[in-house]
């Protein structure tokens, strides 16, 4: 019984055409999102991000997550969470910085 749940577990990891898509604040030190779990100052977590057909692999450490506003009190509610990476690839960095200067350029040829 024990294998069939670690297939289970893993398809779900493995197929990555399936992970939610978010939408992040990138940047050569870290990240912020919008998200509805709670995270503490100091937690850590492994991210994984698919850029131009190529996983980027870090571990961050969560630095802010957005109080709650007094106009806001619903259970549920997406907060910026702000993550700075603690130990990525440095050929991982180059990529995303590589990524970061090609999206900036996009931006500037369509104005």
């Amino acid at each position: 019984m024990k294998p069939r749940k670690l297939k289970r577990a893993y398809q779900k990891i493995s197929e990555y055409e399936k992970w939610p898509i978010e939408r992040i604040n990138l940047a050569a030190g870290g990240f912020s999102l919008m998200m509805e779990e709670e995270y503490q100052e100091g937690q850590a977590l492994c991210a994984l991000f698919l850029m131009d057909e190529q996983f980027v692999f870090a571990q961050a450490e969560c630095i802010f997550m957005e109080s709650n506003r007094s106009d806001s009190t619903s259970i549920g509610q997406a907060k910026r969470t702000a993550f700075k990476f603690t130990a990525i690839a440095a050929e991982d960095e180059v990529h995303i910085v590589r990524y970061l200067m090609n999206k900036e350029l996009e931006l500037r040829t369509l104005d």
